[in-house]
């Protein structure tokens, strides 16, 4: 059970919930505390701001409860990845298996083969439960009845307290997967062939005196092995003795045995769950009649979940409290590395992303593989800025993996792969990672490294790109407006992406002038479009216009202001 907390609370799924967690957990404490301080204050002005912070408190609360279930989930989900390579190995062997097992006399090959071709689309508890074994000495309503009734009364329990279709706690109940009933040798055999999925058996027998549960399971914490013995003779007895006749006596008998079958079924299904999922909460302590069966029967089990629920939470937040304080120390590592980097102290900056790196801090990874890319603070090494982005893209993160797939494509540091950088543009694309849109869509407009040109999935990208706020989407879209000679919605995208500061789009917008493209042509404003573009540092507008001022093209020739506009161009050559 711990290894596989342990796996799952260090899992990188885990530790992105958390740090996404940790922001909003500073905002709802910060609205609670408003909320009290609203409500030391009973002055009249005071009320309209006391019924917004109690309601953005609220919305708060159920927030939290939405997270909450979002985490219950996400361990589901990080243990059914666990299983789904040992399902297919599953898959593989099964049929040598079943026939080495000789298990077609009990069950169905096919039956065996869907269970765990389903188990790799759905993490979920298996249970099995065969039919009992009824002595001839017992009441003919029991040999005539009671598998039936067993059945129908474990699956509708099944299906109304542990449904398959949820997504914290799914069972699937097979009443009929046994062709007749088992021992501890059958039992075994499918062990064997459904290794691969948490499973649940429950099988009986009935003799004149004594009902027996046999409970087996594996994927659980621990194995499970046992029986559970019932004098339901005696219990007979009592209820004659207290003046029921013996139909009914018999009745309530039966109705006993299928509330057992049903409470243990109950609890090995929260035994499971709580073991991959630290935030379940035990559905048996919620059954109506749980209490009412034997207690000399459920008393210690019900200690041992009770106990289990205890070791599970104080194991999860004590990992939790762990994870936390990496992250408390990695994201004020970052902060102050982030301070001296965007302060060009790139010296300052390298060791504290270094810190916050190794604890797993994503952000930190991809400014730490920036610096190694671009020999900031360090040498350049494209094979420790590969390994920076690999790091954060593997957690997940979106700038990692645009990152990652530009060095595919450059060839620094590794092999170039144009599969692996599209798979990973992708990845980043889809989290809504404008510059990773902003490339797809330049790929499919240029129809480069393989991929042919497609103006419809460009500007599908590029506008993505535009909607996440990224100027160079809007320029992309401007081009691709451009070349569908549609020149006013060009116009207005080149505009939109030069007001946003992206200083190409002025250029673009200078030729259009210059040339008349969809308009008159306008010398004068093309100019002013060179000289904005210029003044934002564009080296090719501070090109264009020292050339002109040099040679009088447009304007009067003027060597001084020439020499103003190309040195700025020339510099910026010769420094990269």
């Amino acid at each position: 059970m711990e290894q596989i907390l342990d796996s799952i609370l260090q899992s990188d799924q885990f530790k992105d919930f958390l740090r996404d967690s940790a922001a909003r957990i500073v905002s709802e404490t910060t609205r609670y505390l408003y909320v009290k301080r609203a409500e030391s204050n009973h002055n009249e002005s005071n009320y309209p701001e006391l019924s917004e912070a109690q309601y953005r408190y609220l919305e708060a609360k159920n927030d939290r409860e939405e997270r909450s279930l979002e985490l219950q989930k996400l361990h589901i989900s990080l243990l059914f990845k666990q299983h789904q390579e040992l399902i297919a190995l599953s898959i593989q062997k099964s049929q040598t298996d079943f026939e080495m097992a000789h298990g077609a006399k009990l069950m169905s090959s096919e039956e065996t083969l869907r269970i765990l071709q389903y188990a790799q689309k759905k993490q979920r508890l298996l249970l099995i439960l065969s039919e009992p074994d009824v002595s001839d000495s017992c009441p003919k309503m029991f040999k005539d009845g009671l598998h039936r009734d067993a059945r129908a009364g474990v699956k509708k329990f099944i299906e109304r307290n542990y449904p398959l279709n949820s997504d914290c706690y799914p069972v699937e109940f097979f009443g009929k997967f046994f062709k007749s009933s088992v021992f501890d040798t059958e039992v075994k055999q499918l062990e064997n062939l459904l290794i691969a999925v948490p499973t649940v058996v429950l099988y009986s027998d009935m003799t004149a005196r004594n009902f027996n549960l046999s409970l087996y399971a594996w994927g659980l914490p621990e194995p499970v092995s046992e029986t559970i013995t019932w004098n339901w003779k005696e219990a007979k007895d009592r209820l004659i003795a207290q003046g029921i006749v013996e139909e009914e006596a018999l009745w309530e008998i039966s109705e006993i045995i299928i509330m057992l079958y049903q409470w243990f079924a109950a609890l090995l299904a929260d035994m499971y769950y709580l073991s991959v999922n630290p935030l379940h909460e035990p559905r048996l302590f919620q059954l109506d009649g749980a209490a009412s069966i034997t207690e000399n029967l459920t008393t210690s089990y019900l200690d041992q979940l009770r106990e289990l629920q205890q070791q599970v939470k104080i194991s999860y937040e004590q990992s939790k409290r762990e994870i936390i304080e990496k992250n408390d120390i990695a994201t004020h590592a970052y902060l102050e590395a982030k301070a001296y980097y965007e302060q060009k102290e790139f010296i300052k900056a390298l060791p504290l992303f270094k810190r916050a790196s190794e604890v797993g801090h994503a952000e930190s990874q991809c400014y730490l593989g920036k610096m190694y890319e671009n020999g900031k603070g360090v040498s350049k090494d494209y094979e420790e800025a590969v390994k920076c982005y690999r790091k954060a893209a593997e957690q997940n993160n979106a700038e990692g993996q645009y990152r990652l797939g530009r060095m595919y494509l450059s060839v620094k540091g590794l092999k170039k792969s144009v599969d692996e950088a599209m798979k990973l543009f992708y990845k980043a694309a889809e989290q809504g990672y404008a510059e990773a849109q902003y490339w797809l869509g330049c790929i499919f407009y240029i129809g480069d490294f393989g991929v042919g040109k497609d103006y419809a999935i460009a500007m599908e990208w590029y506008r993505k790109a535009a909607e996440m706020g990224c100027a160079k989407g809007e320029y992309g879209l401007g081009n691709i407006y451009l070349e569908r000679k549609e020149y006013h919605k060009a116009e207005m995208a080149y505009m939109s992406a030069g007001d946003q500061g992206y200083a190409n789009s002025y250029v673009s917008l200078a030729y259009m002038y210059e040339d008349g493209v969809g308009r008159k042509k306008d010398i004068s404003a093309a100019l002013s479009f060179f000289h904005i573009a210029a003044e934002q540092g564009c080296g090719y507008a501070q090109y264009i216009l020292g050339t002109r001022y040099e040679n009088g093209e447009y304007v009067k020739k003027d060597i001084q202001k020439a020499l103003v506009y190309d040195t700025p161009h020339i510099l910026d050559q010769q420094l990269r």
